[in-house]
């Protein structure tokens, strides 16, 4: 009895257990004016930003849209300060490499409690 009772706590306490609040955050990827596409868009912790989870990322939709997804827990992103790459292949092609690397890209997103929306990153 006191087995089962203690399996039935713990169940309530997996699914009491809820995601982190994610806030949505959209916008789109340029070079030369023109939407990036073929390629994905991550953002890692900056400074003070204590997620441990899951990067969010987006992949590169038409006309470089993007709208970005927290594995596993759904669509948006957890508030505060982030350092934003591109996928390895798509910097390369766009020949700035160091957008694929979070120690030397130069983006950064703030997300507030309202979220982002139609932020633009321009390739320089």
């Amino acid at each position: 009895m006191r087995l089962h009772g203690l399996f039935i706590l713990a169940a309530f306490a997996v699914v009491g257990c809820g995601g982190p609040k994610l806030v949505p955050v959209s916008g789109k990827v340029l070079h030369k004016g023109s939407g990036l596409t073929a390629g994905g868009i991550y953002l890692h912790p900056a400074s003070g930003n204590l997620w441990t989870g899951e990067r969010p990322s987006s992949v590169l939709e038409t006309h470089g849209g993007f709208d970005f997804q927290t594995t596993p827990h759904g669509r948006g992103v957890p508030v505060g300060s982030w350092k934003v790459t591109l996928s390895p292949a798509l910097a390369n092609r766009v020949r700035r490499p160091e957008l694929a690397d979070p120690q030397k890209t130069l983006w950064t997103l703030e997300v507030s409690e309202s979220g982002v929306k139609d932020h633009i990153f321009e390739v320089k």
